[in-house]
Formats: structure tokens, C-alpha cells, sequence
């Protein structure tokens, strides 16, 4: 139908490369956390990624999902494959504080496959009855996310669950609302590395087509 013709063109319009979104950290007193960026947000251009743990997760649907072999635990990294989603920058860059990497679809794919690490896409579904892994509600729909699981031990540490993929990004985008001080960090380290830097402002980005059209076009749900 033309309608649904109209939303995959949409969705196809932001779908470039896998995506991580991080918001740039801040301490108690809104000050730019160096240490805990060097932690969290600077590794990504090293293609170091951090595994959560499923009760680190912000779906708290989630956090009822176990795994039937109790001596492990899965760890999940979420991307996203849509580039200049405006959900994504305003839910999980701080309102566009915040910074998002681009990877080759196939190094990545690449990596995962040859470390036996699972990789798919996200089902969305109309209710959170037995949602496994890979499945969220379909109002988390706008993510557009591909999600990476691995088995760890229980109790390792945050060094244990960081995985050195050795795939830097291609690009790396940073909000308008970044601060100064710290945009020159990151553009400083792109430039060191040779990876594409551009500023994103709010009319750079594009929203997703709605929940309902996705519905109707039978793009959202499979299932119950």
C-alpha cells in the first residue's frame, strides 16, 4: 500500500550503520565527569563495548527475564540502527548532550560471528507476557534495535564485561548542546584517529514515522 511504502521510506532514511547513543556524563553538581567518560564514552572509539547486566536495563520488563542456566549471566549490548533519530538523541543523549557512534554494519556483524557472540534484531510486541531476550513492548519501537548477548560468570566484574571489538566507528556526531570544552575533546580524538566528526543540531534529526502507522503497515508486531 502507499501507506506503508510512505513509512518504510521514512525508516529507510535513518538507517545507516549501527548506532550507539551515549549521553555525555555529568557529577552531582552538573559538572563534565572526565573520569567516568574516559569509562564510559571514550572506549567506543576504541570499539570496546560495555555488556550490561539485565537489571541495568531501563525496560523494567526486562528485569523478570532469566536465564535457566544459573551459573552464567547474559550480558547485552544495545545499538540502534537508525542514525539521527530524534527519540534517540533527545531518551538516550540528555536532550542532545550527548555523543553517537557510527559502525560498519559488516565489521561489526563480522566480529560478533567469529566471537560466537548472538546478534539480532528486536521483535516488538503488543504485551510483555513471556517477552524473551530479543523481544520489548512496541512502544520501545523507535529504538529500531539490533542487540548483542554474551554469557558471563557470575560476578564478574565491569572490566570482565567490557568486549575489544578492535572495530573503531566511522563516524562520530555530537549534540548541540554539548559543552564546548568537551566537544574539542571528542573532536580532537576523532581527529587523532581519523574518524568523521559532525555536529548534530535538532533539525538535523529526523523522528520515526508513529507507532500507529507502524502498526497498520505491519511493521511493529509479531505475535501477541
Amino acid at each position: 500500500s502507499k501507506i506503508k511504502l510512505a513509512v518504510l521510506s521514512k525508516i529507510s532514511q535513518t538507517m545507516t550503520g549501527y548506532c550507539k547513543y551515549k549521553a555525555i556524563p555529568h557529577n552531582n553538581s552538573f559538572e563534565f565527569d572526565e573520569s567516568k567518560y574516559k569509562l564510559e564514552v571514550e572506549i567506543l572509539f576504541e570499539g570496546a563495548f560495555y555488556f550490561s547486566e539485565i537489571s541495568q536495563l531501563n525496560d523494567p520488563h526486562e528485569a523478570f527475564y532469566t536465564d535457566s542456566d544459573k551459573s552464567v549471566e547474559n550480558g547485552v549490548l544495545s545499538l540502534s540502527h537508525t542514525r539521527n533519530n530524534h527519540y534517540m538523541w533527545c531518551h538516550y543523549c540528555s536532550s542532545f548532550n550527548g555523543v553517537c557512534f557510527i559502525y560498519n554494519e559488516k565489521e561489526l556483524e563480522s566480529f560478533f560471528n567469529n566471537e560466537g557472540i548472538e546478534f539480532k534484531t528486536m521483535t516488538y510486541k503488543k504485551n510483555a507476557t513471556n517477552l524473551d531476550i530479543y523481544e520489548k513492548l512496541f512502544y520501545w519501537f523507535f529504538e529500531r534495535e539490533y542487540r548483542a548477548v554474551k554469557k558471563f560468570k557470575n560476578g564478574e566484574t565491569r572490566g570482565q564485561r567490557v568486549i575489544r571489538s578492535g572495530v573503531v566507528p566511522v563516524k562520530v556526531q555530537v549534540g548541540f548542546k554539548v559543552a564546548d570544552r568537551v566537544k574539542t575533546i571528542i573532536k580532537g580524538k576523532c581527529e587523532e584517529i581519523g574518524i568523521d566528526f559532525e555536529k548534530v543540531t535538532a533539525n538535523d534529526t529526523k523522528a520515526i514515522p508513529s507507532i500507529q502507522h507502524m502498526m497498520f503497515s505491519g511493521r511493529i508486531v509479531t505475535g501477541n
